[in-house]
């Protein structure tokens, strides 16, 4: 029930010289994930002759150098997954998987967490135009009488701008419910013109989009709440990847989930040698992989790999342990070493580039070997983000606590404060916290970005609208291009675009509000 995969059309004669067509095939597969056979190239040539005409680049050959050139952000390889992508799906679309994810698995996660923490993560990746995130919306609002009680996050994504712009707007045609049981429709959804159907706010306020590029984007994350995942969906995506792509993608997955997730395919997908980590599960035919491998043993094994030097100041050293980092015998460092490693930018780029990667290993091995220098705050906020993306919440907040201490004036790290405890769950603490980093830097886009978010969930409708429109303002001159910072990868054009969405929803929103007194 995704985008994110190429359109089948009869093969033609190419007017693009194949040589061109295979070079810019190559870097589409680097960049988009998407693999075009032999037999699919005028697909292939099709979307890049669309693709440089609404960039109006008339000359192939220039449209491919530059696309060659670009971030994966840039505008050539959004404009790119717009034509080579396609949303073929429908509401309630995987029967099947949808009923095993009714009656077995959200029962089971629902009876382990009575009594405790009540908190569910489902993604979605590859989400087209919402239909599948909104599907998951309904049948957890039947299915959970206190849903009111449980912090859910429902996250839809996909690479193609064009369908979460569809997917905030939530409005459907008569193909998107071919299937679906008639009550749907007459229950969430009303007429809207003579062809549409708009979907319900109650349900639309379930469920949070974000552009997620599956093959360069950075994923586990708290930034866009890819951590600490219970569920992901990803169904007829990985299949038109390439194959060492699809591994990379998988890999990233098994990261994003929590011990004892689930992960849903669709049938084509199921490969053991693709998901050889995860275990298996069937339902009569069906199956599912979930990450149930011994991690404790796994996690043991990982940080035992961890150089943390012994000598440690007293005062410093129960943080250390206070993560579940052993303190164990390695050489010593001498003070002249820390501090040439703190005057060198290398060490913690280096650390950076690892995390980017998602080699934890590594990156934990410089980040903690920083973090415990009591005046490095850097360090500390990285092992804030390596905690979080293992769902060790905890401790992910231990470590922004111990950053802020060292200094209190840095707005990044109340940012990323923020964006821990809205994954605990504690929604007015995370609003305080943004509400601090705008006090700190009022010119931070995505605490306005992500208090805008928050606010509209709690139907302050007009704070919210304040919010970000101020964020709209201040990238509306920046280049496209641009990475945002502490946004993990998050470029201008997306953000742009995502506020447009986010906008024209505020103003829907407002006139019902206005209509209903």
């Amino acid at each position: 029930m995704t985008s994110g995969f190429p359109f089948k059309s009869s093969p033609r004669k190419l007017s693009i010289p194949e040589p061109l067509l295979n070079q810019a095939n190559q870097t589409i597969s680097q960049k988009l994930g998407l693999l075009f056979p032999q037999e699919r190239l005028s697909d292939l040539e099709r979307g890049i002759l669309e693709a440089s005409a609404e960039l109006g680049i008339a000359d192939v050959q220039t449209f491919v150098e530059q696309l060659n050139n670009s971030p994966f952000h840039s505008k050539y390889v959004q404009i790119l997954a717009k034509y080579l992508t396609v949303g073929e799906s429908y509401f309630f679309r995987d029967a099947r998987g949808l009923r095993i994810f009714k009656k077995y698995v959200i029962p089971e996660i629902l009876a382990s967490r009575t009594g405790g923490q009540k908190a569910l993560k489902i993604w979605s990746a590859g989400c087209c135009r919402g239909e599948e995130p909104y599907s998951l919306a309904m049948i957890l609002k039947k299915l959970i009488p206190d849903l009111n009680s449980w912090n859910l996050t429902l996250l839809g994504t996909d690479i193609n701008s064009d369908f979460l712009k569809l997917a905030f707007r939530a409005k459907y045609d008569e193909w998107a419910f071919r299937r679906t049981p008639a009550a749907v429709k007459k229950t969430y959804f009303k007429q809207s013109g003579k062809n549409y159907f708009e979907l319900s706010g109650e349900i639309r306020g379930m469920v949070k989009f974000f552009f997620l590029n599956l093959v360069d984007d950075i994923f586990p994350s708290p930034i866009n709440e890819t951590n600490g995942v219970d569920i992901i969906f990803c169904n007829n995506v990985l299949m038109y990847f390439h194959p060492e792509l699809a591994k990379k993608v998988v890999k990233k997955f098994w990261y994003c989930l929590n011990e004892g997730g689930w992960l849903f395919v669709a049938a084509p997908e199921v490969s053991q040698t693709l998901f050889s980590e995860f275990t298996p599960v069937n339902f009569q035919g069906t199956t599912l992989y979930r990450r149930i491998t011994g991690i404790a043993k796994q996690e043991k094994e990982r940080i035992s790999a961890v150089p943390i030097y012994s000598e440690i100041p007293a005062r410093l050293s129960h943080e250390v342990e206070a993560v579940g980092l052993p303190l164990r015998e390695s050489p010593p460092i001498e003070p002249a070493q820390v501090e040439k490693q703190e005057e060198e930018v290398a060490p913690y780029a280096l650390a950076e580039k690892y995390f980017h990667e998602n080699d934890y290993n590594r990156c934990e091995a410089i980040a903690a070997s920083l973090a415990v220098n009591s005046n490095d705050v850097q360090g500390k906020k990285l092992m804030a983000k390596l905690c979080a993306n293992f769902g060790k919440m905890d401790e992910s907040l231990q470590w922004c606590k111990r950053a802020i201490q060292v200094n209190s004036l840095d707005a990044s790290v109340h940012y990323l404060t923020a964006s821990i405890l809205l994954e605990r769950g504690q929604i007015e603490e995370a609003i305080q916290s943004l509400r601090h980093t705008l006090y700190l830097d009022q010119n931070f886009v995505l605490a306005h970005f992500s208090l805008g978010s928050l606010l509209r969930n709690k139907q302050k409708l007009l704070e919210a609208d304040r919010h970000l429109r101020i964020a709209f303002q201040l990238i509306k001159d920046l280049d496209i291009d641009f990475v945002l910072p502490e946004s993990d990868g998050m470029s201008v054009g997306y953000l742009r675009e995502l506020l447009s969405s986010l906008l024209q929803t505020e103003t829907a929103e407002k006139r019902r509000v206005r209509v209903g007194r």
